[in-house]
């Protein structure tokens, strides 16, 4: 990705979502933590995991440095395991947003582990999106996104905003069929995620813009290396 998509994405990204060192229920009921990471398998929104689900999203949250407070020592799996029940059940705290878990329990990841982890997932995601193979409205194979490094850093930044919120699997066939051809106002018409809960609207917004703006740099001949998005 461009330079300049990495160096905005923390700023992007916290006022959408938070930078939260517990875990918390998002609005969709889902464990996540950091900035807007899921730990979480189940497919039914607001509702048990099966037992795959559960075993899958203990074996994710399992990975992270978790701590007894910032400064605390590391917690062991089975203590893990017990705050990501703990937290899963308490749907009833979902609309008070993440502030609302913060006591819940006393696990924590640092401001380092933090941004570790949020890049570590950035990167994956972008890999797994430019090496994605879709089926073109032709009928034929297509990989859309495979010039990714070529694409303008704004239609970069949709991109990947696009991914942190449904991951990089999603099937939005008009979307991908535009983005193979560049055609970044047909993107900006496409890209819009349901449902739109919380800050997916804002977010939402933020996508048509960014590929709105990868319109007029390709159209205007700009520099694909900078951004024209800033920071409201």
């Amino acid at each position: 990705m461009k330079a300049a998509v990495r160096e905005i994405w923390l700023p992007f990204n916290v006022p959408l979502e938070g930078r939260v060192p517990w875990m918390y229920l998002d609005a969709r009921g889902y464990v996540s933590t950091a900035v807007g990471i899921k730990l979480d398998d189940a497919v039914r929104v607001l509702s048990p995991p099966s037992t795959a689900e559960r075993a899958a999203a203990l074996a994710t949250a399992r990975r992270l440095p978790w701590r007894h407070g910032t400064r605390g020592g590391y917690a062991s799996d089975p203590e893990i395991d017990a705050a990501w029940d703990m937290v899963k059940s308490r749907t009833d705290l979902v609309p008070g947003g993440c502030r609302r878990f913060e006591r819940l329990t006393d696990l924590r990841l640092t401001e380092a582990a933090i941004e570790r982890l949020v890049f570590e997932h950035l990167d994956e995601l972008e890999t797994l999106l430019r090496g994605r193979m879709v089926r073109h409205s032709s009928g034929s194979i297509i990989m859309p996104f495979a010039a990714f490094d070529s694409w303008p850093a704004d239609a970069q930044l949709g991109m990947l905003s696009m991914c942190w919120m449904m991951g990089p699997r999603f099937q939005f066939p008009r979307f991908q069929d535009a983005a193979f051809t560049r055609d970044w106002l047909r993107c900006a018409a496409e890209c819009r995620v349901n449902p739109e809960i919380g800050t997916a609207v804002r977010r939402n917004d933020r996508s048509q813009e960014l590929f709105r703006n990868a319109f007029r740099v390709e159209d205007e001949g700009l520099d694909p290396e900078m951004l024209l998005f800033r920071i409201p």
